[in-house]
């Protein structure tokens, strides 16, 4: 069980409601500091605040898969990739996105990918996923950030948390499959990089396993999947853990993402500890002896 403390925050009702919102994924990779640029550094820095917003310190990823295949719904299953970053950003979407490239076939070479980004005319943040593989790179997914549209106020600027999600019909994984194994990168694309950056991204992470259908770690709520959920204080949250599939994947903690918390406290690492198993030849004590 994951259990929630704190002072949640519930104000306003309809669209104006702001309320405690959290996101719970397994945790990819971690990401040092990039340092600010200066003489002699130009190259894997940052040369202002802006770019600190792009400069990745958690990733991870999650999937609704074994729940809505459980609950005989797995056309509706998504898989999501959450980032944190060193800094606040200023104009998500704008000078500042957020992508994953996507390797579903396993030969090392992206096959998608989601970036973060803005339909004209609006402030509406869309994941938006395209085919790298096809003529033209054609789009085959968008939906809401952090799983939610405008009239869920997920704090989404001015912040330093983000997730991504996509489903998992637009990748041509089947959500009732044993298993789906992936790949995944994470970076930030924007406008101010090094002065000697050439590509145009911020920080970058190596490539991550992951399943698509099975992850090692993933939390539940009490109701259908989601990508969010209420936070306030006495929930709990139910934490699934594979075995095979979380040594598979290396995973042994969890990125707990908190949306409306103040800048600086709004990624959290859980350690997960599975008990250990006794021995199966385990000699029993007579009763009323001693050992």
């Amino acid at each position: 069980m994951l259990n929630l403390s704190g002072r949640g925050v519930d104000q306003g009702s309809g669209d104006a409601a702001y309320r405690s919102l959290v996101s719970v994924l397994q945790l990819g990779a971690q990401s040092p500091w990039l340092p600010q640029c200066g003489p002699g550094l130009s190259v894997d820095c940052t040369p202002n605040e802006t770019a600190e917003g792009g400069d990745i310190r958690y990733v991870g990823a999650t999937s609704t898969a074994p729940l809505a295949t459980a609950q005989g719904h797995p056309e509706t299953a998504v898989l999501a990739f959450g980032l944190s970053t060193w800094g606040d950003w200023y104009n998500v979407g704008s000078n500042t996105v957020p992508f994953v490239e996507i390797d579903t076939t396993g030969d090392g070479r992206p096959d998608f990918e989601t970036y973060v980004t803005k339909p004209a005319g609006t402030d509406v943040l869309l994941a938006v996923t395209i085919d790298l593989r096809a003529e033209g790179m054609p789009v085959v997914d968008a939906r809401p950030v952090n799983g939610q549209y405008g009239d869920v106020d997920t704090n989404v600027f001015d912040s330093n948390v983000i997730v991504l999600p996509v489903s998992l019909a637009a990748l041509g994984i089947d959500a009732a499959a044993p298993a789906a194994p992936i790949s995944y990168t994470t970076g930030v694309a924007g406008y101010y990089t090094g002065p000697a950056d050439t590509d145009g991204v911020i920080d970058t992470t190596a490539a991550v396993r992951f399943d698509a259908v099975r992850p090692g770690l993933w939390a539940q709520g009490g109701g259908d999947a989601a990508l969010t959920y209420r936070a306030r204080p006495g929930t709990a949250l139910v934490v699934n853990r594979d075995a095979v599939a979380a040594l598979a994947q290396q995973a042994s903690e969890l990125l707990v993402l908190h949306y409306q918390n103040a800048s600086g406290d709004r990624a959290q690492l859980i350690d997960v500890r599975a008990p250990v198993p006794l021995p199966l030849d385990l000699p029993v004590a007579p009763v009323g002896s001693t050992r």
